[in-house]
């Protein structure tokens, strides 16, 4: 899926259903590094898998010194696919 969060495009994958897991890739990477266990995960959880701003298919941020870019742009999609509470 794609979305917009921040003016700024945003991939992510949404898959299964029960409680809801959030999946964040390392630095470098995209959410296809959850592939290993994104479909056992599924099985009984409802599991997203962000690409982060600049990885993957995600448009980047504009530059800066701390990760709050990333947070705010997690958090936002958490808040418009009103996914609270949630397991990071």
């Amino acid at each position: 899926h794609n979305t917009t969060i921040a003016a700024r495009d945003l991939s992510y994958v949404d898959i299964g259903t029960g409680p809801t897991v959030v999946l964040l890739h390392g630095l470098g990477m995209s959410w296809r590094a959850w592939l290993p266990v994104l479909v056992d995960l599924a099985g009984d959880h409802r599991v997203i898998a962000v690409d982060l701003p600049g990885f993957g298919s995600s448009q980047r941020l504009p530059w800066r010194r701390d990760l709050n870019g990333y947070a705010e742009s997690v958090v936002g999609l958490l808040h418009q696919l009103e996914i609270l509470p949630c397991t990071v």
